[in-house]
């Protein structure tokens, strides 16, 4: 079987696909898509990340699969700079596990630095906030599941329940007090230290991640039965304490990161344009406050992280109205029209005439 987990190509482009259709995409799109990377729309997605430090063409290479669509990406060294500084600490609305194909890579979660070799994993509920740290070469397995797929998976009925049960306690407690709606706020993940070879590794790991992918993008007949059996296999290798050494971590939600949370929404809803002074009388807590617990989920100051929104909105606009670009400014509150350009231009590459200009050719 071919390894597409580990393509070099020097194409610079962002492809969607879905039904047999290929899409060519500008990088604007990357960028646009970037939160809608934090929800998933089907039963699970397959992720895969190839980072080259060395190379100005092809630095980030990114393969995106699931039932719903296959999309493709590469990013030069200016793009993923760009890319870079619209990443943030983030978390999802489903569960993630990681796995290292090669070299190795950091993961700030809850602003605590961690460092996954070759062969290491980890999964992460839904709570969890983390961010990747994109330094140097890495290949890397994200799947993505919903809770739903999840739970319908473990649910299914078995017709030889001694041997296909997944016997890890930890597995189905992990599951299990996740599942629960008076838990929405606790944060856990678990790590998984490989106890075998590498070359163990990539023959069961890693050639199961292979096999689902070849099954979502050739799909036949029997297909989801045999990547639901594929996908139980996984977790039943990971949780096996011969093979991996499971370590489960737990955050609670501490009051800091509720007024993170609040902090957030109320920029949301007012497109990132709000004063200190408005924040403080808003949430009764001195700016100098604010300001030190923005910066510590986010590793931005207050203006930046207010400003990501400003610009997501502000796309918006662009795209979705017939709004002059002088109106657009007045909304989002710039007396200034060429700082307003020189923004837009730092987050999305462009001005934002151009922007509109590709988004109303691509629809």
């Amino acid at each position: 079987m071919f390894s597409i987990l580990d393509t070099n190509t020097s194409q610079n482009h962002y492809f969607g696909m879905s039904s047999g259709i290929l899409n060519q995409l500008p990088f604007n799109e990357i960028i646009k898509s970037i939160p809608e990377q934090h929800h998933l729309d089907g039963p699970f997605n397959l992720y895969f990340s190839t980072h080259h430090p060395d190379s100005s063409e092809t630095a980030l290479i990114i393969m995106q699969s699931s039932p719903i669509q296959n999309m493709y990406v590469t990013l030069n060294a200016k793009e993923m700079d760009i890319q870079s500084r619209m990443s943030t600490l983030h978390r999802h609305d489903f569960y993630e596990l990681m796995f290292v194909i090669d070299g190795d890579i950091y993961q700030n979660i809850e602003n605590l630095r961690h460092y996954y070799p070759q062969g290491s994993c980890c999964l992460m509920n839904k709570n969890v906030f983390h961010q990747e740290e994109y330094g140097g070469y890495h290949r890397i397995a994200f799947l993505q599941f919903s809770e739903e797929y999840l739970l319908q998976l473990m649910e299914a009925p078995r017709y030889f329940t001694k041997k296909e049960n997944i016997k890890s306690n930890l597995f189905n407690d992990f599951l299990n007090i996740n599942h629960k709606k008076n838990y929405f706020s606790d944060k856990n993940y678990i790590d998984f230290i490989p106890l075998e070879t590498p070359m163990w590794i990539d023959q069961n790991i890693h050639d199961r991640f292979e096999k689902i992918l070849w099954e979502i993008q050739s799909p036949s007949m029997g297909s989801t039965f045999r990547i639901n059996a594929m996908m139980l296999e996984l977790i039943s290798l990971l949780f096996d304490n011969k093979h991996y050494h499971n370590t489960p971590l737990h955050f609670t939600s501490s009051a800091e990161q509720e007024l993170f949370d609040s902090i957030t929404r109320f920029l949301v809803q007012h497109n990132g344009r709000v004063s200190r002074k408005e924040l403080e009388t808003h949430f009764h807590y001195s700016g100098d406050y604010i300001y030190k617990i923005t910066q510590k989920f986010t590793g931005l100051s207050l203006f930046d992280y207010g400003m990501k929104f400003c610009m997501q909105k502000a796309c918006d606009l662009l795209i979705t109205t017939a709004m002059p670009i002088a109106d657009i400014c007045q909304q989002l509150s710039f007396s200034n029209q060429t700082y307003f350009f020189k923004k837009f231009k730092e987050y999305h590459g462009m001005s934002p005439a151009k922007y509109r200009k590709l988004n109303r050719l691509q629809n």
